[in-house]
């Protein structure tokens, strides 16, 4: 059942879209979409939420450009290129400004660095799963080979194990 625009989750009045949408972007920053999701759940009409967005980005409040940035520059250490290019659309930011803030962001090292990174962590005996692992979260075949390749040489060089306590 819709309710009526004019009303929250509990019945109660809930006001204008514009200033529902400042408390929700207060908590944490948003996509254009995911504004607009959080609007209609909340029962604002589709002109009103547009209008809405509209004046929020005007304002700079709402940047799928800069958000897009941000998050690539906050997960690159810990993620490949290919999940944060999936979980960036997935939150509704345009392919073209996704790859704009890939290509400015995510070094192309930065995924062999995370996969050696991750292979040190693991050790010698859990290569092979890490890199099965690697593989899962979405890092390209051509760097997981490189890191293996580069944390085998790291091996043989330095045969001592390194313990982390």
């Amino acid at each position: 059942m819709m309710r009526n625009s004019r009303q929250d989750k509990n019945g109660g009045k809930n006001g204008a879209p514009l200033p529902a949408a400042l408390e929700l972007l207060a908590r944490r920053a948003l996509t254009a979409r995911e504004t607009q999701d959080k609007l209609r759940e909340r029962g604002f009409g589709a002109e009103e939420t547009e209008e809405t967005l509209r004046r929020l980005s005007d304002w700079g409040y709402i940047d799928d450009d800069a958000y897009a940035r941000r998050y690539c520059r906050l997960k690159r250490e810990r993620r490949s290129l290919r999940r944060i290019r999936l979980e960036i659309r997935r939150r509704g930011v345009e392919d073209d400004l996704v790859a704009a803030a890939l290509a400015e962001e995510y070094p192309p090292e930065q995924e062999q660095i995370n996969c050696l990174r991750l292979l040190h962590q693991k050790g010698a005996p859990a290569a092979l799963k890490t890199a099965a692992a690697l593989s899962r979260q979405g890092y390209a075949e051509s760097h997981i080979r490189q890191a293996l390749e580069s944390f085998a040489r790291e091996a043989a060089a330095n045969p001592e194990p390194h313990w982390d306590n």
